[in-house]
C-alpha cells in the first residue's frame, strides 16, 4: 500500500493514496467529541437516522486534505504499517540548530532598538517548529509568542537572502568561465580566418578586463540578494 503527500496551501496538505490507506487514515485521525451523545444532531430523527455520528475527522476522505502539522504522525503511521510514502513534493526549510540558536541569542545585540531578549524556551520552541515545519504552542500571555513568530520569519528571510546571494555569486563565476571559453574559441577562429595574431596576454592583463569580471560577479550577487528579499 502507498500514499503521496502533496502541498495544498499554507494550512493543508493533500493525500493521494489507495482506498485501504484512506480508510486507515480516516479511522486513525478521527475521535469522538466529548458529550456528543447529548448533542441534538447525534440523536436519531423520526426515521431512526442520525445527522452526525459525533466524530471529528482531521482527515477528509472526500478531498484527501489534512492539516500540515500532522505530517509527522502520518509518517509514523506509514512506517508502522509499512506503507510506501512519497513526500518529495514538500519543501522543507534548510536550517541548523547552531545558527538558529546564535541568531536568537544575538538578536537583541544586533538590534539595539529592541527590548526583546530570547529565552531558552523561545529557542527550543523555534527549533522544534523549524524542524517539524510548523507547530502549535500553548503559551501564557506576554510570554513572547508574537516575538517567536517574528524571529522565525526573520531568520528564514535572512537565510534566503544569503543563500540567493551565494547562488548569484556562483552564477557570476559560471558566466566568467563561459566567457573565457567563448573568448578562446573566438580568438582561435579570428586568427585562422583573418590570418592575424591576437595579443591574448595584453587582453587578459588589461585592468578593464578584470574590472568587467568583478562587475559581473558583483551584479549577479546583488541581483540574487535582492531576489531573496522578495
Amino acid at each position: 500500500m502507498w500514499l503521496k503527500i502533496m502541498p495544498f496551501d499554507a494550512t493543508f496538505c493533500e493525500i493521494v493514496a489507495s482506498q485501504e490507506v484512506k480508510n486507515d487514515l480516516d479511522a486513525y485521525f478521527s475521535f469522538m467529541t466529548p458529550g456528543a451523545i447529548y448533542n441534538p444532531r447525534c440523536r436519531p430523527d423520526a426515521n431512526g437516522r442520525r445527522g452526525w455520528d459525533g466524530k471529528i475527522r482531521l482527515f477528509s476522505f472526500a478531498t484527501g486534505k489534512i492539516y500540515f502539522g500532522l505530517i509527522p504522525e502520518i509518517v509514523r503511521l506509514a512506517n508502522f504499517k509499512n506503507w510506501k510514502i512519497d513526500y518529495s513534493d514538500l519543501v522543507f526549510h534548510e536550517f541548523d540548530k547552531e545558527s538558529l540558536t546564535e541568531y536568537c541569542t544575538n538578536f537583541k545585540k544586533n538590534n539595539p532598538g529592541t527590548v526583546f531578549e530570547a529565552r531558552d524556551y523561545h529557542v527550543k520552541a523555534l527549533f522544534k517548529a523549524a524542524k517539524n515545519g510548523r507547530n502549535t504552542y500553548l503559551s501564557a500571555t506576554g510570554s513572547g509568542k508574537s516575538a517567536m513568530i517574528f524571529l522565525l520569519c526573520d531568520y528564514f528571510k535572512d537565510k534566503k537572502i544569503k543563500r540567493n546571494a551565494k547562488e548569484g555569486f556562483y552564477f557570476g563565476l559560471v558566466l566568467i568561465i563561459i566567457g573565457f571559453i567563448l573568448d578562446g574559441i573566438l580568438f582561435t577562429v579570428g586568427a585562422i580566418a583573418g590570418g592575424t595574431q591576437f595579443d591574448v596576454l595584453a587582453y587578459y592583463t588589461s585592468p578593464f578586463f578584470w574590472a568587467a569580471l568583478v562587475l559581473v560577479v558583483i551584479t549577479t550577487t546583488i541581483v540574487g540578494a535582492v531576489k531573496g528579499k522578495k
